[in-house]
């Protein structure tokens, strides 16, 4: 029993010690709990990746005249060769997606007007070309969580100061 309490004691001592701790929902800026999402047709996958970062966060995206409006443009994707093999084909590809985004004030004002780029590897072999089909999809999956993750820690730092800061540099 004594063994136990002691066991008890010292895990709870020694976790917090060594940087364990519990993962916490991403605070967002109240300035920004009313906002709305407006995604072009191609960054459908990001807006939903972003809409759970937000929901996780607290808010739900609402369509209302006294809304910031999040814009999320058209998503391009290249594909390159970063590396190549002793037949001199490509053995290693760069998938790169790009989305433009800007914040729009209430009041239609744009307050941040900017492009987010995620890119990633991966290797290729024409041995199996409809598993690396899928790999690429798959990547295309992750990097679009990554651009959502990136949009959501770009808003973060709009707190009403903030905000007033960028409309006063906008006129």
């Amino acid at each position: 029993m004594l063994i136990r309490l002691l066991l008890s004691v010292s895990i709870t001592i020694l976790l917090p010690a060594c940087g364990f701790h519990l993962r916490q929902a991403d605070s967002f800026p109240a300035s920004l709990s009313l906002i709305s999402l407006e995604c072009h047709e191609t960054s459908v996958n990001v807006c939903q990746s972003l809409e759970r970062n937000l929901y996780s966060a607290g808010i739900t995206p609402k369509t209302s005249t006294n809304a910031y409006k999040i814009e999320i443009g058209q998503a391009k994707q290249s594909q390159q060769a970063v590396s190549v093999d002793n037949k001199a084909r490509a053995a290693e590809y760069e998938i790169t997606r790009t989305i433009p985004l800007s914040l729009i004030h209430p009041s239609g004002k744009k307050i941040l007007q900017t492009t987010t780029s995620r890119s990633q590897h991966y290797r290729y072999t024409e041995e199996s070309v409809l598993a690396k089909q899928r790999e690429a999809k798959d990547i295309a999956e992750q990097i679009d969580q990554l651009l959502a993750l990136a949009i959501f820690q770009q808003l973060k730092p709009f707190t009403e100061v903030r905000i007033q800061e960028a409309l006063t540099e906008s006129k």
